[in-house]
């Protein structure tokens, strides 16, 4: 974790570099034609979809990912209230890069994580009027629903029940760590 702090740290460094230099670029436009904002969102559009053909030469089919993240991230409103977030409600972050393949606790949190993030992405998508906590609700129904009727067929009902049991377990231990 300490690591990422650092390449966070320093990729912010890169980039309040590159824009004092755009922006020495805009100054010394004599015709005063060019607009900062034009070109930034230019810059970043350029940088935004190189980086993402970049990953997608090494992992196919992962620019949808990238974008929904992308996405995710300004609407919450840039990488700094993001962290802020999180660092507040102690959200751990999950990589695919730190978890062992004996730690199915963590390997569980990333996948949940990754659930979460789709689910905020397409309930975001949505028209105004349908994003609600009831829609997030139902959709977890409809997931789970599908899910052990297509994966579980007759145990679906004693699955459900065991999961009912252990989310009222762990309710009850965040409860109690947030008393804490």
């Amino acid at each position: 974790m300490k690591d990422d702090n650092k390449i966070v740290q320093q990729l912010n460094l890169v980039m309040q570099d590159t824009l004092q230099q755009l922006q020495h670029l805009v100054n010394q436009d004599e015709s005063n034609q060019v607009d900062l904002v034009t070109v930034v969102k230019v810059f970043l559009f350029g940088v935004i979809t190189s980086a993402v053909e970049l990953v997608e030469t090494a992992h196919p089919d992962s620019a949808p990912i990238l974008y929904a993240d992308l996405e995710a991230v300004m609407k919450m409103g840039g990488i700094g209230e993001t962290t802020k977030v999180s660092t507040n409600n102690g959200t751990a972050h999950y990589s695919l890069s730190n978890i062992d393949e004996d730690d199915v606790a963590s390997g569980m949190n990333y996948i949940g994580q990754q659930l979460v993030t789709t689910l905020f992405k397409g309930l975001h998508e949505l028209p105004m009027k349908q994003r609600s906590q009831e829609m997030m609700i139902r959709c977890i129904e409809v997931l789970l629903t599908n899910l052990l009727h297509q994966k579980f067929g007759n145990q679906a009902h004693q699955l459900l029940d065991a999961l009912c049991g252990h989310v009222h377990m762990a309710l009850i231990e965040l409860e109690s760590r947030s008393l804490h």
